[in-house]
C-alpha cells in the first residue's frame, strides 16, 4: 500500500478495484522514475557533444530575442492581450460548465455520442485522474 491513504471499503470489489487504482498509481510512479532516470542519460550524452552545446546556446540567445519582440509587441497592444485573457478565460468556463453538462447527459441518456447543430457526431470521452498531493483517498 501507498504510505498516506486511507481505505475503508466495506464491499469487497471496491476493494479489489482500489487495490488496483494503488497498484496502478504505483506502476504509474515506477515508470514516472524510470522515464525521468532514462532522459538524464541521453541529456548527459548530449551535453558532451560540442555541436550539440554550440546549436543550444544560438538557440537560446534566439529565444531571448523572441520573448524581447514578444514583449514589445505585447506592450504596444495592452487591450488586445487583455481580450486573449479574457477569452481564455471564458473557454476554461465553458469547457468547465461543458464538462459537468456532458456527465449528466451520458447519466440520464447512457449515451456517448451527440450530434451537433452542424450535424457532426461527436463521442464524449470520460477522463478521470488523481491530483497530486492529496493525503487521503477514498
Amino acid at each position: 500500500m501507498t504510505p498516506g491513504i486511507v481505505i475503508e471499503a466495506p464491499n469487497p470489489n471496491i476493494a479489489a478495484i482500489k487495490s488496483t487504482i494503488l497498484t496502478t498509481l504505483d506502476a504509474i510512479d515506477e515508470r514516472k522514475e524510470q522515464l525521468k532516470k532514462a532522459k538524464e542519460m541521453i541529456t548527459d550524452s548530449l551535453e558532451g557533444i560540442d555541436q550539440y552545446n554550440k546549436i543550444k546556446d544560438v538557440q537560446k540567445d534566439n529565444a531571448k530575442k523572441l520573448s524581447q519582440i514578444k514583449y514589445e509587441v505585447e506592450n504596444k497592444n495592452p487591450k488586445i492581450v487583455e481580450k486573449i485573457e479574457d477569452l481564455k478565460d471564458e473557454l476554461k468556463e465553458l469547457h468547465d460548465g461543458l464538462s459537468d453538462y456532458l456527465a449528466e447527459f451520458v447519466r440520464m441518456t447512457g449515451k456517448m455520442e451527440l450530434r451537433r447543430n452542424d450535424g457532426r457526431e461527436v463521442k464524449i470521452v470520460r477522463k478521470f485522474k488523481v491530483s497530486p498531493g492529496q493525503q487521503t483517498m477514498f
